[in-house]
């Protein structure tokens, strides 16, 4: 963070808002962990053993106690990997349902030694994104995208060699209507190999709930401007119609 200039020893805007959106997170999931690490050997210098200069050594020190003042300001469990390891088995047989809605952190990297020999750094801005995983599958869509920009499949996957990444599938909107009180859609999807997947419908839902949708299909509304819908392909083309009402 420091040497992407992403991160100061006075300024931790960057660290700031990537918690606020674990934080807003919170609210469509049981459990929410934030890991932050600072190698040890980082923040050593020594005559015998100096891997970055002093003053940087002082700044990341002055970036954890900033950040760390900050986050304590709100009602969270401080813990540690282990602990949070043996949480997250306590309360999950298998892998959870994650929901993550993230925004542009607004913070840029500066053109500098270490972004450059790192191959330079993206600047942005970043589109609000929704990134989902479950045991089955990863998706991850962007704002206004009813299909997912990343899809994997881990279904019947074995080994570390591929990303499991799975090609596009065709999808079209039909019979889309929205009104004062209701919102109609339906979701027509072509011919795919079995397996999971997911659909989303970006907009201005406060107030909305899920009127209609297939049993088998879940429905989930996230953060009050999107509706994510999780099912499972069988292989074959389907319809699938979801209707939102005013409460």
């Amino acid at each position: 963070m420091l040497r992407a200039g992403l991160c100061s020893g006075t300024d931790i805007e960057y660290w700031r808002n990537l918690f606020r959106d674990y934080l807003a997170n919170t609210a469509h999931n049981d459990q929410v962990f934030f890991l932050q690490q600072q190698e040890a050997h980082e923040m050593e210098h020594t005559e015998r053993f100096a891997v970055f200069p002093a003053d940087h050594v002082e700044a990341c020190a002055g970036m954890l106690d900033l950040f760390f003042a900050h986050i304590t300001s709100y009602p969270i469990t401080l813990t540690t990997l282990p602990d949070a390891v043996e949480r997250y088995h306590a309360r999950n047989a298998a892998t959870a349902p994650v929901y993550m809605l993230t925004r542009d952190t607004e913070v840029r990297p500066q053109v500098a030694e270490y972004t450059m020999t790192m191959g330079g750094a993206g600047a942005g801005p970043w589109p609000d994104a929704f990134l989902y995983y479950d045991r089955d599958c990863q998706l991850a869509f962007v704002k206004g995208e009813c299909t997912p920009r990343l899809y994997r499949s881990y279904v019947g996957k074995t080994g570390a060699s591929d990303d499991y990444s799975e090609p596009p599938i065709p999808v079209f909107v039909h019979d889309y209507e929205k009104t004062d009180s209701l919102i109609r859609l339906t979701y027509e999807l072509g011919h795919a190999r079995p397996g999971p997947y997911g659909l989303a419908y970006w907009d201005e839902l406060t107030g909305y709930a899920v009127s209609a949708c297939p049993k088998d299909t879940e429905a989930h509304m996230i953060g009050g401007e999107l509706l994510f819908l999780r099912l499972q392909l069988d292989g074959r083309p389907r319809r699938i119609t979801v209707e939102l009402a005013r409460a």
